[in-house]
C-alpha cells in the first residue's frame, strides 16, 4: 500500500469504502497505536482504539484534505486517541504533541469518546438479544440485506421481519433513553445503528469488519477459531490459465468445517468488469490419500473424471465426499478485477488432512441481479500444506452427569475448535400404531399423523450450551450451517441434530445444556426445559 494515497482513492461512488481502507492501513494504524501506548494499554483499549480511527476518518470524510496522504490523519487521530485513553485511565498527564497535521478541523474526538459510551449501551442490549433478532439485525444493518431477502435466507415472512426490526428498534431507543441519551442524541449518532448509505460503521460494528476480514457470515464459532488464531494463511503463486490467474490465500479446517479464500484475477473484458460475483462451476478439493473433502460438479460423471485427470488422481465413485452439501461462497471484494472469494462447507467429520489439492476448471460470471454474463474455462492445480494443528486436532468428548428427564437419552456431546455437534433421542409419546392395528389402520393413523400441524415438530426453541464461566452458547446462527434436524417417527422416538457456536477454546470441564419445551411437549411435562449436565471424558 502506498503510504501517500489520499481519501479520494477510497471514495467510490460518493461513498467511503472502509473495508478496503481497513486492509490497506490497519497494519500502519496498528503500528503506532504499539509504537506510542506500548504496554500502557491492554489488549481491549488497543482494539478500541483501532476502531476509533476508522469510525472518526469515516465520520469526517468530507472534512479531510484530498491532497494530502491519509496516513497524516491517521497517525494524528491515533495519537489522539491514545492520549485521551491513557488520561482517562490517569497514567500519565501529558498531552501528546502532533507534528503531522493539524486536527482542529476535524469533529472533536472527545464526540468519538461520548459516542464510545452509547455504543456500549448498544452492545449490551445486543449481546442480551435472541439469536435469531441479533441475526435479522445484523442482516439488516450491517449487510444491508433487505427484508425480503432476509425472510429468504431465514425462511421467516416479511412481516416476521418487519416487526423484529421494529421491536428492536424500540428497545434500543428506550434502553438509551434510559440511560440520559434523548431522541435527539439517537438522531444524531444515527451512524451507530446505520448510516443512510447502507454501511454500518459503529464502533462495535468496525472491530466485528477488522475480525471479518477473512470469512465474513461464518458462525460465531469460526469467528472464535479466528479470534484464537486457527487458521492458515497460504503463501503460494497464481495459478495462470485462460488469462485467469487463482491462488489460494487462507485455510482454515477441522472436523466441521471448512473455510477457505481465494484471490482470482481475471482479465479487463467488458463482461468480467460487470462482473459481481464469481461461482466455481468445477471443482474438486481432495487430501494427500485422495479423500474427497467438497466437489461440485454441473455433469457429475463427465466433470467428475476431467477434474480428476487436471488432478492428476484416479476416479473413484465410491469414495466418501465428507461435505455434507451445504455451502457458502461470496466475492467479499472487488478491486480492478482483482476478486477476494470466501468459500465455506461443513461436514459431520472431516479427516484429519495433511494437504489440500484445490482442482478447478470452469468460473461463472454473475452480475447484480444474479444474471449469468458469461463463463471461464481453464486448468488451475492448487495444492496446500496444512499446519500441525490442523490434522492433530482433538475433539472434545462429553458425557452425561444427570438429566432432569428419564426419557432422554445423550448419543453425543463433541466439540471441536469450531463447533459443539449434539446429538440425542427421547421416547416422548406413544406409538402412532399398535402392532395388532390392521394395515387399513395402520394407513389412516400414519396418513393422520403426516397430516399434523407443523407447531408439533417444533419442540424446542432458544436452546443453548453454558460453561462453568456462565457464558452462553446458543445455536449456530450462520444460515449456511448445516446438519441440523428435529424430527418424530411414527414410534414416538424424536431425534435432535443440532450445532452450536460452542469451541473447545471456550470448554470447560463440566457443561450444561438446556433445552426448554414449546408446544405440545411443554403440555405433555412435567418441567418447561430439559437439563442436562455434562462432564468432559476425552480430549
Amino acid at each position: 500500500m502506498k503510504r501517500e494515497e489520499t481519501i479520494n482513492k477510497y471514495i467510490i461512488r460518493n461513498k467511503l469504502d472502509i473495508e478496503k481502507m481497513l486492509q490497506d492501513f490497519r497494519g500502519y494504524v496498528y503500528k503506532i497505536i504499539e509504537n506510542n501506548a506500548g504496554e500502557s494499554l491492554s489488549y481491549e483499549d488497543k482494539e478500541e482504539i483501532m476502531s476509533d480511527v476508522f469510525l472518526t476518518v469515516w465520520h469526517n470524510k468530507e472534512k479531510i484534505d484530498n491532497k494530502r496522504p491519509l496516513k497524516y490523519y491517521m497517525a494524528g487521530i491515533a495519537k489522539n486517541l491514545i492520549s485521551n485513553k491513557l488520561r482517562q485511565q490517569k497514567k500519565y498527564n501529558k498531552q501528546i504533541e502532533f507534528k503531522d497535521i493539524e486536527l482542529q478541523d476535524l469533529e472533536d474526538i472527545d464526540m468519538v469518546c461520548e459516542r464510545n459510551q452509547i455504543l456500549k449501551v448498544i452492545s449490551e442490549e445486543l449481546n442480551n438479544m435472541k439469536p435469531r433478532d441479533y441475526e435479522v439485525f445484523a442482516k439488516y444493518y450491517y449487510y444491508s440485506k433487505s427484508i425480503r431477502e432476509i425472510a429468504i435466507e431465514l425462511g421467516m415472512s416479511e412481516t416476521n421481519v418487519s416487526v423484529r426490526l421494529y421491536r428492536i428498534k424500540k428497545k434500543l431507543k428506550k434502553e438509551l433513553e434510559k440511560r440520559g441519551f434523548t431522541y435527539k442524541n439517537l438522531l444524531t449518532i444515527i451512524l451507530v445503528l446505520f448510516a443512510l448509505t447502507g454501511v454500518a460503521l459503529a464502533s462495535n460494528i468496525v472491530i466485528k469488519v477488522i475480525k471479518k476480514q477473512f470469512f465474513p457470515d461464518t458462525s460465531a464459532g469460526v469467528d472464535t477459531a479466528i479470534d484464537n488464531g486457527y487458521i492458515q494463511t497460504i503463501e503460494s503463486d497464481y495459478v495462470v490459465s485462460n488469462e485467469a490467474e487463482i491462488k489460494v490465500t487462507k485455510v482454515l479446517m477441522d472436523d466441521y468445517n471448512l473455510d477457505f479464500e481465494l484471490d482470482i484475477n481475471l482479465k479487463n473484458t467488458e463482461e468480467q468488469t460487470k462482473a459481481n460475483n464469481i461461482v466455481l462451476a468445477n471443482f474438486l478439493i481432495v487430501d494427500e490419500n485422495e479423500n474427497i473433502i467438497a466437489m461440485n460438479c454441473e455433469n457429475i460423471e463427465n466433470s467428475y473424471e476431467r477434474l480428476c485427470e487436471l488432478g492428476g488422481i484416479e476416479p473413484n465413485y465410491n469414495a466418501k465426499n465428507y461435505s455434507d452439501g451445504s455451502e457458502y461462497f461470496r466475492v467479499i471484494s472487488n478491486i480492478e478485477n482483482n476478486y477476494k472469494y470466501v468459500y465455506t462447507t461443513h461436514s459431520n467429520e472431516f479427516p484429519k488432512s495433511k494437504k489440500l489439492k484445490f482442482i478447478f476448471n470452469k468460473l461463472i460470471l454473475w452480475n447484480k441481479n444474479m444474471d449469468v454474463i458469461g463463463q471461464i474455462e481453464g486448468e488451475w492445480v492448487i495444492e496446500v500444506e496444512l499446519p500441525k494443528e490442523f490434522y492433530e486436532r482433538e475433539t472434545i468428548i462429553y458425557q452425561v452427569k444427570s438429566c432432569n428427564r428419564e426419557d432422554v437419552n445423550l448419543i453425543s456431546l463433541e466439540v471441536s475448535k469450531t463447533a459443539a455437534k449434539l446429538h440425542f433421542i427421547t421416547k416422548w409419546g406413544d406409538p402412532i400404531y399398535d402392532e395388532d392395528d390392521t394395515l387399513e389402520e395402520i394407513g389412516q393413523k400414519t396418513k393422520k399423523w403426516f397430516e399434523r400441524p407443523e407447531s408439533l415438530t417444533k419442540l424446542i426453541e432458544n436452546d443453548y450450551i453454558m460453561n462453568e464461566d456462565g457464558k452462553k452458547f446458543y445455536r449456530a446462527q450462520s444460515a449456511y450451517d448445516g446438519n441440523m434436524l428435529c424430527s418424530q417417527s411414527i414410534t414416538g422416538t424424536l431425534k435432535y441434530y443440532q450445532t452450536y457456536d460452542l469451541t473447545s477454546f471456550d470448554a470447560t470441564d463440566n457443561l450444561t445444556i438446556v433445552l426448554p419445551l414449546y408446544g405440545e411437549m411443554l403440555e405433555n411435562s412435567n418441567v418447561e426445559e430439559i437439563v442436562i449436565e455434562l462432564e468432559r471424558i476425552k480430549g
